[in-house]
């Protein structure tokens, strides 16, 4: 077993014969408690959460084998982090922006779509350290953070206002379903 990532709050072990990584998450009091107190989900529940979402929407994860409270467990993807993929290869650039377009339109907050954290595989893109995303239900606020960390994140403004275009063009599901809701309930009243 050899240890790949060992920082103060997580650590990450790979295990090449059974081709798994582990990873373990050792985070501070206040987000202990705010776990407990089920103000956010626990971060290798999330990790799984968030798997299924963006699997939902054909984005692709790796396979979790285990999640737990404080530790997920998942298959070994073969591939290239897609931040030395792009290195020799930008065509995939279009397929990496419409993916964070297509997880801004559902909602879900990342604020650090890093090309660290993603990993290219037979020209597919795979979303890594999903521990931090969050489904926002309510708020526009996680969109508009994500969008800032963008900019800096991608230091390029066409491949930024590539994004912004697409997300102008298509509202977040939710305005679009509070929309429709508040007019279902306004023909309800007036009936």
């Amino acid at each position: 077993m050899n240890i790949i990532v060992n920082h103060k709050r997580t650590k990450v072990l790979h295990d090449p014969n059974k081709r798994i990584y582990i990873k373990e998450f050792q985070p501070k009091f206040s987000f202990r408690l705010k776990y407990f107190l089920r103000l956010r989900r626990y971060p290798g529940k999330n990790f799984k959460y968030i798997a299924e979402k963006l699997n939902y929407i054909d984005i692709k994860t790796p396979r979790i084998i285990e999640a737990s409270n404080y530790k997920v467990v998942t298959e070994e993807i073969e591939g290239e982090l897609l931040r030395d993929y792009l290195k020799k290869d930008k065509t995939i650039i279009k397929s990496y922006l419409d993916l964070i377009v297509k997880v801004l339109e559902n909602n879900i907050y990342f604020g650090d779509f890093n090309t660290g954290n993603f990993i290219v595989k037979s020209g597919k893109i795979y979303a890594l350290d999903l521990e931090d995303y969050r489904k926002e239900i309510l708020f526009l606020k996680g969109r508009k953070e994500s969008l800032l960390r963008l900019k800096k994140t991608l230091n390029n403004d066409e491949w930024y206002e590539y994004v912004e275009r697409k997300l102008e063009t298509n509202p977040p599901l939710k305005k679009v379903a509070f929309s429709r809701l508040a007019g279902s309930f306004q023909s309800y009243i007036n009936f």
